[in-house]
């Protein structure tokens, strides 16, 4: 009587493991939640615009006996450039300027902007302009006077795109980008016998190749007045891409 006893709690016992083991891969399995389907996909949106926004970085080196005497100098050239970009339409706002001097002494030795150690002594200032007009018209004016001035910068201009320019090609791009995902999930979706569902999550990207502009030789000129600006600035429009990744429910 006692042998069945014993022999009967053991079934039980293991019973017990084994209906908690049962219980344990069902928690984690969990078969009452249906794995969700999806189809994720990247739609892009293209949008072949011109650029609008032309950028020159010019600057103005002066040398001489003190700091006053080389920021004075630097200022008055940069200055009388800034004059006459004024006089050949360049709003205000479109031109920003900072004046820096430093001595040849103490430290390691500067040098000018050609890269020519300055004497001992010698104080140089820097006269940096920014300046930014929207008109390609009016760029081709600016470059072809800065390349007169001696500027050891930038006189050919960097393009892009406006602030207000690229937030409307970025509405424009998100829109054709939507509308190219969808078009691939739907035919993903037909494809694998599947009906495509709710957007489940969407991130963007955006690019552009942004052309430099290449200007018209003059050979009649010489030095950098060869680059004479007859023909104008060469700035093509450019793709400017939006890039959506969508992913869909399916089932």
């Amino acid at each position: 009587m006692a042998s069945v006893s014993k022999s009967t709690l053991t079934f039980s016992i293991i019973i017990a493991v084994l209906v908690i083991a049962l219980g344990v891969c069902v928690y984690f399995w969990k078969p009452w939640v249906r794995t969700q389907r999806t189809i994720s996909v990247t739609g892009i949106g293209t949008i072949h615009a011109q650029p609008d926004r032309y950028t020159f970085t010019p600057l103005y080196e002066k040398q001489g006996t003190s700091s006053e005497e080389a920021t004075k100098a630097a200022t008055d050239a940069g200055s009388a450039v800034v004059a006459k970009l004024k006089e050949i339409g360049v709003p205000s706002d479109g031109i920003t300027n900072q004046i820096s001097a430093y001595p040849s002494y103490g430290g390691p030795i500067p040098y000018d902007a050609s890269g020519k150690p300055l004497p001992e002594g010698t104080y140089a200032a820097t006269y940096s302009l920014t300046v930014q007009v929207s008109d390609k018209t009016l760029s081709d004016k600016v470059a072809a006077y800065l390349i007169t001035t001696g500027a050891t910068g930038n006189s050919y201009p960097s393009v892009d795109f406006a602030p207000d320019t690229r937030s409307k090609l970025d509405l424009q791009g998100r829109q054709k980008a939507l509308a190219d995902a969808k078009a691939k999930a739907d035919q993903t979706a037909k494809e694998l016998g599947l009906t495509l569902g709710k957007v489940v999550t969407v991130s963007e990207s955006t690019s552009d190749q942004l052309p430099y502009p290449t200007f018209a030789q003059a050979s009649s000129l010489s030095g950098y007045a060869s680059y004479g600006f007859s023909g104008g600035s060469e700035v093509g429009a450019q793709d400017y891409s939006s890039g959506l990744s969508v992913t869909y429910q399916a089932h």
